[in-house]
């Protein structure tokens, strides 16, 4: 793998409310799909013939006899430094497959980070090559003693054979599929989501242990922060308000509520840290 700092910094960014106590730049996560390809796995695994359109696509498998088939044949079911006495994976692989024969490189969803309640997620290239963006999110690069000046982003090439291990939660990032080489210019990689264990005890260390249990995981639409912020902040008022349904949650960090003026607004309830997704109470 090479990686290299880039010369030029992008971000998916919205606009703060106005009026907010404090500045909460928000982003929306999206699927993204380009040109004439597939826009589901369905449509990609069934065709007899790999479409010839530039396309990026993910998909999940998880539980039953499909993932333990799948597990049975895939190169790599754990690194061998997140081997069953170390770790214990989620019952779920995570599938990132692209096609690009054009001269320029091929977008994925915009920077982000994941929600996620476990420990990392390795991922493995298994043909062609993909390129990633990242960087530390603010609560994370303020536990480290890195210096300053290794705060910017970094790009990582990945090649066959190469594993990227990383916290999706904790690290901004985005990828992309340079050209590819070859017949079929497919760039395709999988991934797992782990939980670390206790060296001498095996117990699983801060995490719920769901390796037994089967995964229920997908991508939705959402709104996140890419910035801390204060409790009692104006998130965002009904006017600037995207078209986007918030998740609900047994522990929401934001509320509905109306201004003196009159206006709708969504407001933090809680402190809330860079990368977290927004979530309201249930009815």
């Amino acid at each position: 793998s090479s990686a290299s700092a880039p010369q030029k910094e992008t971000h998916n960014r919205g606009t703060a409310a106005r009026g907010s106590k404090r500045e909460a730049v928000l982003c929306r996560k999206r699927k993204h799909t380009t040109g004439s390809g597939p826009t589901s796995s369905s449509e990609l695994l069934g065709a007899r013939s790999i479409p010839k359109s530039n396309w990026y696509a993910s998909f999940i498998v998880q539980g039953g006899q499909a993932l333990d088939t799948l597990l049975a044949s895939i190169p790599l079911v754990a690194p061998p430094c997140l081997s069953d006495a170390r770790a214990r994976h989620h019952r779920a692989v995570w599938w990132f497959i692209g096609r690009n024969s054009s001269r320029t490189a091929l977008a994925g969803r915009p920077e982000h980070t994941d929600d996620i309640a476990h420990d990392g997620t390795w991922h493995l290239q298994v043909n062609g090559t993909k390129e990633w963006t990242i960087r530390p999110t603010d609560e994370w690069f303020g536990t480290r003693t890195t210096r300053q000046s290794h705060r910017g982003p970094v790009r990582i090439l990945c090649e066959p054979g190469d594993i990227l291990c990383l916290h999706t939660g904790k690290w901004w990032h985005s990828t992309q599929i340079p050209t590819q080489s070859g017949p079929d210019h497919l760039s395709i990689s999988y991934a797992r989501d782990f939980v670390l264990c206790d060296r001498e005890t095996g117990d699983v260390v801060g995490k719920s242990d769901d390796e037994g249990e089967e995964a229920t995981m997908t991508n939705i639409d959402g709104l996140f922060t890419t910035s801390f912020v204060h409790a009692g902040t104006i998130i965002l008022t009904e006017e600037s308000m995207p078209e986007c349904e918030l998740p609900v949650s047994n522990e929401p960090n934001c509320e509905v509520c109306e201004s003196e003026d009159g206006v709708m607004c969504l407001v933090a309830t809680k402190d809330i840290a860079s990368g977290e997704n927004l979530t309201i109470a249930k009815d």
